[in-house]
């Protein structure tokens, strides 16, 4: 059972981590375009 949860909360924190990158790049890019402008 502690086996378990442990994998569950690594897969959990895995996904977490990655969302939060996927996150920072799109908003990064975002304002990255829009202080170059609408081309």
């Amino acid at each position: 059972m502690f086996t378990v949860a442990q994998w569950r909360w690594r897969w959990f924190r895995a996904a977490m981590c990655k969302t939060m990158a996927v996150a920072v790049i799109c908003l990064l890019a975002w304002s990255l375009s829009g202080l170059v402008g609408p081309s």
